[in-house]
């Protein structure tokens, strides 16, 4: 079990993920048509076989959250970084409305409904991450 970590390594880890999706922002957009498109019409087999593809990378990132996050147990970045992946999908589909949902957030107290992907996307993984640190100490 790994020791509690501090809010240094926490910053790290949001710093790198910025720096990741900053690089490949077209990416996000892919993954969510990734899910809502393409694994609903590829099929059993072939959706078996992508996930089952994706499985090292997902265990190697996780491995790599462990690595920097003592507060994390043997396991847990794995879930983490589906956890990310799933929230970053949220907030790319908020933060893309249709033109219909534009015209409709340029309406007076309408601005609740504006999302920067990652200035949210970025907030919410360090509260999580600081969430998960508190909840590892106690």
């Amino acid at each position: 079990m790994n020791s509690c970590g501090n809010t240094g390594e926490i910053s790290e880890v949001v710093n790198a993920i910025n720096q990741a999706y900053t690089q490949s922002i077209d990416m996000i957009r892919t993954l969510s048509v990734l899910h809502t498109v393409l694994e609903n019409n590829a099929g059993f087999d072939r959706a078996l076989k992508f996930r089952t593809e994706l499985i090292p990378l997902i265990e190697n990132t996780g491995l790599l959250f462990e690595k920097h996050l003592a507060f994390l147990k043997q396991g847990e970045g794995k879930r983490l970084i589906l956890t990310i992946h799933g929230i970053s999908l949220g907030f790319n589909q908020l933060s893309n409305p249709s033109e219909v949902i534009k015209k409709v957030q340029q309406e007076p107290n309408m601005g609740l409904y504006d999302f920067d992907f990652k200035t949210v996307l970025l907030n919410t993984v360090d509260l999580l991450l600081t969430g998960m640190e508190t909840r590892a100490k106690s």
